[in-house]
């Protein structure tokens, strides 16, 4: 019976050496894995300082395009301004009447046998209401005083 004793210890002894060869095998596995998931979190985190910390960051970015956006349609404006000036200076170059028409319009200038009418715009409702609140406080002051008509 010792050879049977024999046969079962080597065959024990396997057995452990599978189980911690293949423990080894895991432990590997895990510090792979860890390594990995380290790397993968570290590069995450990395990405995320890139995009949110750094001067190219993701606010930035929106700003300066907004910023780019308004700077285009005020030059689209200054533009269609620069056309009109020009075509003003053109008219004011070759067309006399261009000139007096601006005289007339922007200084008031007449020729001598002109008369300006100039008609009153209406007022507004509001401006009707201050009115007529004007009125009766000045007739509400002149009553405390003590002034008749």
């Amino acid at each position: 019976m010792p050879s049977l004793k024999g046969k079962k210890y080597s065959r024990d002894l396997k057995y452990d050496f599978k189980k911690i060869k293949e423990r080894n095998i895991n432990k590997k596995t895990q510090k792979i894995d860890l390594i990995m998931y380290s790397i993968t979190l570290l590069f995450s985190l990395y990405i995320a300082f890139v995009l949110f910390f750094s001067d190219r960051n993701l606010k930035n970015l929106i700003e300066k395009e907004k910023e780019l956006e308004n700077l285009k349609a005020k030059e689209a404006e200054l533009l269609k301004l620069e056309a009109k000036l020009k075509e003003d200076i053109k008219n004011i170059k070759e067309d006399r009447f261009y000139v007096e028409k601006l005289a007339r319009e922007n200084l008031g200038l007449m020729k001598k046998d002109e008369v300006i009418f100039i008609i009153p715009e209406e007022d507004t409702e509001e401006e009707k209401k201050n009115r007529e609140n004007e009125e009766k406080w000045i007739y509400r002051v002149i009553q405390k005083i003590g002034i008749k008509n």
